[in-house]
């Protein structure tokens, strides 16, 4: 690959400097000796094209280039040439295909974004190829204004796990691109970010309070990884001596993670609480404090949860346990502007925490959930937590006589929840005009939309 035009002698520097020196006492004339050599993430060619940086770095062991046009660049000037190559071309997706040899070389569509404000904007943009047989960039309007960078490659795949079982069952990203991922975890030594070195965390257990792995057969994982997937953020477990699964993960604008999932310990993580009784009385929880969240204890075989993570990952702003007698299972979240958690899952608890008001209050239209001897039956929940965690702004049970599940939840900024899942029953709440209102058999998915209140 070549630059058409460029500057055949840009200026070299070093960017973003890591820790550590090298040392090199090659041969015997030490004026060929070479100490305190730096070392730096990414290294830069300034002004290959007026106003346009060449930034090269390292990412998982393969290395990347971006081009950083400065205010009043002209980015048109990027011109790529391919000496040897026996063909180019673009397919659907905006690659670069260079064909030699008889193999082929793909280089995935370039990903041009702004920061601003520390969020990042895309541009519309991609490559082009030239009636000289060369490569362009096209790009939409964008603000001269502030830098742009053409990023040829964004893209990563990791693992994320160690000696045990770890699933994945839960993503999001924020603005910023960060990913925040959930699930389960059977691995003791599962990667983990602690604010607190490792030694000091396993001398002390208070400096690293979310972040060793518990004694149950699975404990949830909450893992945010940095937008390149470089690194972590923070790793941490959640988790007590019983079964525990992370299922579903939503962010808010300001980073704090909320994880829903199920669990079957009783000393699951809740939090807050306080060292003096609350006014409503009650008993302390297992860190001997009273729980002043929505459900302070373990109310069946397996509870739902709902649990808020503030921005690093270092603490509980809330956690809390949700269901009844039965089986209950938090399968999606969603968040508002307003920090309100609003979960969907599954229930077979004759008595799951409901609120008055709410569109149904009773599981199953004959007021019956679990097994008949016959078949399961259970109802979908949707339930909208306020943001201290601490109420209930509504919970209702969704479904009809035969078995309904919620798996996926979704808000628009009315604060209206759009729910689907699967339903055996053919007397599943539906509406008039709607697209299906007959039961099509075996399972069927659904799709409802509740308003904010939920009823």
């Amino acid at each position: 690959m070549r630059l058409v035009g460029a500057t055949s002698t840009p200026e070299l520097g070093g960017l973003d400097l890591l820790p550590g020196k090298s040392n090199y006492f090659i041969g015997n004339d030490p004026r060929k000796w070479r100490t305190g050599v730096p070392h730096y993430g990414r290294v830069r060619h300034r002004d290959v094209y007026p106003g346009i940086d060449l930034v090269y770095y390292g990412n998982q062991e393969r290395l990347e280039y971006d081009f950083v046009v400065a205010p009043g660049g002209d980015p048109t000037r990027i011109e790529l040439a391919f000496d040897g190559a026996d063909g180019l071309e673009l397919d659907a997706r905006g690659d670069l295909i260079l064909r030699a040899g008889g193999g082929e070389l793909r280089l995935h569509r370039p990903v041009v974004y702004q920061e601003v404000d520390a969020v990042r904007r895309e541009v519309a943009g991609g490559y082009m190829l030239t009636d000289e047989g060369r490569v362009g960039i096209r790009l939409a309007a964008y603000d001269r204004s502030r830098p742009l960078i053409v990023d040829p490659v964004l893209t990563y795949s990791t693992f994320l796990g160690s000696l045990g079982n770890d699933i994945g069952h839960g993503i999001a990203v924020d603005a910023a691109g960060h990913v925040y991922v959930t699930g389960s975890t059977t691995s003791a030594t599962f990667p983990t970010a602690p604010t607190f070195p490792r030694f000091l965390c396993g001398l002390f257990r208070f400096l690293c309070p979310f972040q060793r792995r518990n004694a149950g057969a699975s404990d949830v994982f909450v893992t945010k990884l940095r937008p390149d997937g470089s690194g972590l953020v923070y790793s941490t477990y959640l988790g007590g001596t019983g079964n525990d699964e992370g299922l579903a993960i939503a962010v808010d604008a300001a980073g704090n993670a909320y994880v829903t999932g199920r669990t079957a310990s009783n000393n699951f993580p809740v939090a807050p609480c306080v060292t003096a009784a609350p006014p409503s009385g009650g008993a302390p929880g297992p860190m001997g404090c009273f729980p002043i969240t929505v459900q302070p204890s373990l109310a069946g075989g397996t509870d739902a949860f709902v649990a808020k993570l503030n921005r690093d990952g270092s603490a509980l702003v809330y956690s809390t346990f949700l269901g009844g007698s039965g089986d209950d299972v938090g399968n999606g979240i969603a968040v508002d502007f307003a920090g309100n958690a609003h979960v969907a899952g599954q229930t077979d608890s004759t008595n799951f925490p409901t609120t008055s008001g709410a569109l149904d209050t009773t599981c199953g239209t004959d007021g019956a959930c679990d097994f008949d001897g016959i078949s399961h039956h259970a109802d979908a929940f949707v339930t909208k937590v306020n943001a201290t965690g601490s109420a209930l702004l509504y919970s209702t049970y969704l479904g009809g006589k035969g078995d309904d599940v919620a798996n996926g939840i979704v808000l628009d900024t009315a604060g209206n929840a759009y729910v689907t899942g699967r339903t055996a029953s053919d007397d599943f709440p539906r509406t008039p005009g709607a697209f299906q209102t007959s039961y099509g058999g075996g399972l069927d998915a659904f799709v409802t939309k509740l308003n904010a209140t939920g009823s």
